[in-house]
């Protein structure tokens, strides 16, 4: 991602993150791409329960005519707000603590001193910037800093 395209894409953050935490839903993520004609803006959101199809479609309203009146895109752009799905991301240390004893995938900057380097654990607890995780019978403690990337795993009963 071009410097140019994460300076717009932190503008847009900015400007829409307090109008959807305004209606008791999350931020989740928000990729901006520039495609060949336009730019793709992706908002996925959530909230405690879940979003349904008027949730997205509240959102976009209410985010489509903030970027409509600010501008921060240049040229012409296509909104899709949605889910974040089943596997969806975990970017804070507030989704691990929400999303405690479900399973979740953990990818590290660095290996472990085991070699590890990508973890599928269920989530214990989280305190002092510690991510606990068991793997199986290992109990993992990884430092929030050290994640490159977490999602949660599809857990069928």
């Amino acid at each position: 991602m071009s410097k140019d395209t994460e300076i717009i894409k932190q503008k847009v953050r900015q400007l829409v993150e307090p109008i959807i935490l305004g209606q008791d839903i999350q931020l989740v993520d928000l990729e901006l791409n520039r495609g060949p004609r336009r730019w793709l803006l992706r908002i996925f959101i959530d909230r405690q329960g879940g979003v349904n199809l008027d949730h997205c479609e509240q959102i976009s309203q209410l985010v489509g005519a903030m970027l409509e009146v600010d501008d921060p895109i240049p040229g012409s752009y296509i909104l899709e707000v949605s889910s974040p799905g089943l596997d969806r991301p975990l970017k804070s240390e507030a989704d691990f603590i929400r999303f405690q004893g479900r399973l979740a995938k953990v990818k590290l900057k660095e290996p472990l001193p085991s070699g590890e380097r990508v973890i599928i654990g269920r989530i214990l607890e989280t305190a002092d910037h510690l991510i606990s995780l068991e793997a199986g019978k290992k109990r993992h403690q990884i430092p929030y800093a050290s994640i490159a990337e977490a999602r949660l795993e599809v857990e069928f009963p």
